[in-house]
């Protein structure tokens, strides 16, 4: 018998499909925006002075221990100048003055220690603010945004992106703020300090100072300028960064599965390699600007050593501790100095990280209606509805649907026939384009969004479960659950065989994306949840493709028990589930092409008749 040749990909032709999909990726990276309003430098500033305002007082305690420590610092050259010129006096022949001496040498102490204990009161309440009232609140309030923002926002933004803004940028502002107190007290008032102290003992060297002063501000002022396209490529790239790892991770199994660790580390390494080549040059020029501050003050420090050395042999009057004391002072230049730099290079990157927190923080919300009331959740209907995710691009075309209380309706239908999508409607996560969806004969549209909601259980086909334990996840959304409802709902469910083999029954711990526990128990605990709730309206969106054919059947059963006077949407690709519905739609293009029970449906041999017989045939 002959052998049939085995086609394989070569090494080439496999990198060439990476690589194409490696730029299918590049364009994609380039393009994908995160959605914000765009703001205005002025309003982006209304709306940080709006979240500094709670701390002001603490802002304000800040800057007077910060200026206390500047003027401390401030006065100890004067003091230094003042112990050099009594040395002096004596090395000249003149009688020691004892106690002079002691009084400066204590006052210089004074200041210098005063100054170390201030300081770090200054780091202490700073950190404190900025940490746990400012960045804490700001990332609060970005959640609490998030949550209110319509959930087509949510689909469409990456999850990578939004961490990125709520931990990254919020850190990046919390900094600045405290950079800018820095700056205005360590740096314009220790600046005026410095220069008021200098012409108090000599307006000569004090001239180089307010020369040297000149020069470096503007040279922060013009590096900082370069630095800010920089910082806006590596923070748009940052953000891609974390959704690269959150989809690698999330899908680790997949990866492995088909071989694509090399593809994933070239995409990661595409992303870094951006950030890394951004990154370097906007650090390059902001990390630049210490050095450069250094060397002109270097450059003024010589400068005044020489000009008072001459001053002293050429007898103007000058004594050799106001030449120390200026000295001192121009070597305290480089704190305000470095303060000012590298404030410049963080204010280009907060200025863009304020951009897009607050451009995100002004995105319009959900239009919240004012009109609550209590459903009794009986009628649900959908007169003429149209809807599209994307405008001029139809899901839903003309659905017209009425479903009377304690009714099973199924919905089955091609993949992408709109079946999910009347799930979405129905619990307000998108609205209908025309058309109205009535519940008791009130459009939904009028309704605040919990107060339909409240007539909704849901289970859907994605699990989702939370680090927690069983019995908190079961009873997730009802308030003051007891043990015994817990547990009740488990056994409708058919979930207590599993839970009673688990190490410590219902107080077992899941873990994070519940990993010790099966993809069929998962399901099973939603269901429960579901189960718990017991709104008068249940929607299963294939919540039985899990499970094995054993648990199905022992599940369908229960939950043919637990539907009695309730309303029932069955959304299933598996068709022997709803066979006894009351009813069974066939949604295929948006549009409800037949429509009665299983029988009915065989009996006219259409569309669901071919599906049902397609699954089976086999059978």
């Amino acid at each position: 018998m002959k052998k049939r040749p085995e086609k394989k990909m070569d090494n080439d032709s496999r990198a060439q499909n990476i690589e194409g999909v490696e730029n299918d990726e590049k364009e994609s990276f380039s393009s994908s925006k995160f959605e914000v309003v765009e703001l205005s430098g002025k309003q982006t500033l209304k709306a940080l002075a709006r979240d500094i305002k709670p701390i002001s007082g603490w802002i304000a305690l800040c800057v007077l221990v910060s200026l206390v420590a500047v003027v401390l610092v401030s006065l100890a050259p004067t003091y230094v100048g003042n112990v050099v010129n009594i040395i002096n006096d004596y090395v000249g022949g003149k009688a020691f003055d004892n106690d002079a001496f002691i009084k400066q040498i204590v006052v210089l102490a004074a200041c210098y220690g005063g100054y170390a204990v201030f300081s770090v009161l200054n780091i202490f309440l700073m950190n404190n603010v900025m940490s746990r009232h400012f960045n804490n609140k700001l990332r609060i309030k970005m959640s609490e945004k998030i949550m209110r923002l319509p959930v087509s926002y949510i689909d469409k933004t990456s999850k990578g992106e939004l961490i990125e803004r709520m931990t990254d940028d919020v850190s990046v502002i919390g900094g600045t703020v405290h950079d800018m107190i820095n700056l205005i007290v360590t740096g314009f008032f220790q600046l005026v300090l410095i220069l008021v102290f200098a012409f108090m003992q000599d307006w000569h060297m004090a001239l180089v100072i307010v020369g040297i002063g000149l020069v470096c501000v503007a040279v922060a002022a013009i590096m900082s300028g370069r630095s800010s396209k920089y910082f806006t490529s590596y923070m748009s790239q940052n953000g891609k960064l974390y959704s690269v790892i959150e989809e690698t991770y999330s899908g680790m199994k997949t990866v492995r599965s088909y071989g694509m660790e090399g593809f994933m580390r070239r995409r990661h390494a595409d992303i870094n390699g951006r950030i890394l080549k951004s990154g370097k040059r906007g650090y390059f020029i902001v990390n630049s600007m210490g050095p450069l501050m250094t060397f002109i003050t270097t450059v003024a420090f010589a400068l005044i050593c020489l000009i008072g050395g001459y001053m002293i042999i050429g007898g103007v009057g000058i004594t050799v501790g106001a030449v120390i004391a200026v000295v001192l002072y121009a070597q305290q230049l480089s704190s305000p100095l470095g303060s000012l730099a590298n404030s410049m290079g963080m204010f280009q990157r907060a200025k863009i990280a304020s951009k897009r927190i607050y451009g995100m923080l002004a995105l319009p919300e959900i239009e919240e209606q004012t009109q609550t009331a209590k459903l009794e959740c009986d009628a649900v209907e959908f007169q003429h509805v149209r809807f599209g995710y994307v405008p001029d691009t139809p899901v839903i075309k003309d659905l017209d649907l009425r479903v009377k209380r304690g009714q099973k309706i199924a919905i089955v239908g091609p993949t992408g026939g709109g079946k999910t999508t009347i799930v979405n409607l129905l619990m307000r996560f998108y609205d209908p384009d025309s058309g109205r969806i009535l519940i008791d004969g009130t459009d939904t549209k009028t309704l605040d969004r919990d107060c339909v909601r409240d007539c909704f259980d849901m289970v859907l086909q994605d699990t989702w479960l939370f680090g927690g334990t069983i019995a908190d996840n079961v009873a997730y959304g009802v308030e003051n659950a007891t043990r015994e409802q817990i547990e009740s709902a488990c056994k409708a469910a058919f979930c207590d065989g599993f839970i009673a083999t688990m190490p410590n029954g219902y107080d077992t711990i899941i873990t994070q994306g519940a990993a010790n526990i099966s993809q069929g128990q998962k399901q099973l605990l939603t269901i429960a949840r579901a189960f718990m709730a017991n709104r008068p309206i249940l929607i299963l969106d294939e919540a039985t493709s899990n499970v094995d054919t054993r648990t199905e059947t022992l599940l369908q059963r229960a939950m043919d028990k637990l539907m009695t006077g309730r309303t029932c949407f069955v959304i299933a690709h598996r068709l022997s589930t709803i066979i006894n519905a009351d009813e069974i739609l066939v949604v295929k293009d948006g549009e409800i092409i037949e429509c009665g029970t299983h029988g009915e449906l065989m009996d006219k041999n259409g569309f669901y008749a071919d599906m049902f017989n397609s699954q089976y045939s086999i059978i």
